[in-house]
């Protein structure tokens, strides 16, 4: 069974030294500021990285109408679910093979702009769009590393305004940081080795 929101939420509230809370939705402050806080800071973590959990492949749907402004040839419609928060990957060639695009643009000093997206459309010159993009995905869904970055941001998030000390909120701050760099690191290796298997190539988009 996955691990709901609100556990997630109450292991950040015992971090605290605060008490669980029964729901979400709950009228306390406590309950309140979770909630408030929560649609920020999990779309936050999730973009943080090339996640592996929450990687998707999706082939884009091409419309018929594109901006007269627009210098690419064509526009695809982002998908909406799980709704996309970011591109991870872009395939040249229908599906066949994908440019990994943190690797692309860090290997590259004047790399080419590959696609371009605005609002909830994306721009480019291929005719065929398939993406590796960030979903936004349940906690349920996450891996067990994610979630203990996604516990340790909501601490950092409500600490303040919980205990309203500043000492605590910049500790609570740096443990997130550490969680967040090792969990990276371990969704690093898991991608190294998928990659090693033709998942996803380090190649430039316009060869």
């Amino acid at each position: 069974m996955g691990v709901s929101l609100i556990e997630v939420v109450n292991a950040a509230l015992v971090t605290l030294g605060e008490q669980p809370i029964m729901s979400i939705e709950d009228n306390t402050p406590t309950a309140i500021a979770a909630k408030t806080k929560a649609p920020l800071i999990v779309p936050e973590v999730l973009k943080s990285a090339d996640w592996n959990c929450a990687r998707i492949t999706a082939k884009l749907a091409k419309l018929d109408t594109l901006p007269n402004y627009s210098r690419f040839k064509n526009a695809f419609q982002l998908p909406t679910s799980p709704e996309f928060l970011r591109v991870v990957a872009i395939s040249p060639d229908g599906g066949e093979t994908f440019v990994d695009l943190d690797a692309y643009y860090n290997e590259n000093n004047d790399p080419e702009v590959a696609y371009d997206i605005e609002g909830d459309k994306l721009f480019c010159d291929l005719d065929v769009c398939v993406i590796k993009y960030t979903g936004s995905i349940d906690v349920a869904k996450m891996d067990a590393t994610l979630r203990r970055v996604v516990e340790a941001a909501f601490a950092h998030e409500l600490s303040y305004s919980i205990t309203s000390s500043t000492s605590n909120a910049s500790y609570l701050e740096d443990q997130y940081r550490k969680k967040l760099k090792k969990a990276r690191f371990i969704n690093g290796m898991e991608k190294n080795a998928r990659q090693q298997e033709g998942d996803v190539l380090r190649a430039r988009t316009s060869e």
